[in-house]
């Protein structure tokens, strides 16, 4: 294999192992873990490459639940064990709100189906 895209948990002992060299990251901005390699778009390829998680909860959910769920997970991004979790498995927290998550996915839909019908991409499976 010539070139690949791969999560970083996934590559970093290879990386550090000198048997992979990282080229670009996808993140907007450097990764911690690789201060040294630049973003795709500094490299001039605006890509937006993201891999998100979040919590969500079925749509009408009352708001004094929805308040606690927030104020759980804020005090739980608190936590030395949260944290070293993130540490330990390369992840760059992102802790946004819902509506937050909503505007960047949607942005994100807009700019991946741009692209892939400017440069006539097919994301069906043969």
């Amino acid at each position: 294999v010539q070139l690949a895209t791969v999560q970083l948990g996934e590559a970093k002992a290879q990386i550090d192992a000198g048997k992979l060299v990282p080229i670009v990251v996808f993140s907007t901005v450097r990764n911690k873990f690789l201060p040294d390699v630049p973003t795709a778009t500094e490299e001039g390829y605006d890509i937006p490459v993201s891999q998100y998680r979040a919590m969500v909860a079925p749509k009408g959910t009352p708001e004094e639940v929805k308040d606690r769920l927030k104020t759980a997970f804020e005090n739980t991004f608190k936590t030395e064990a949260y944290q070293k979790s993130n540490e330990q498995n390369l992840l760059t927290p992102r802790e946004i709100a819902g509506e937050e998550v909503t505007a960047e996915w949607t942005e994100l839909a807009g700019k991946c189906k741009e692209l892939t019908e400017k440069y006539g991409i097919s994301l069906q499976q043969n």
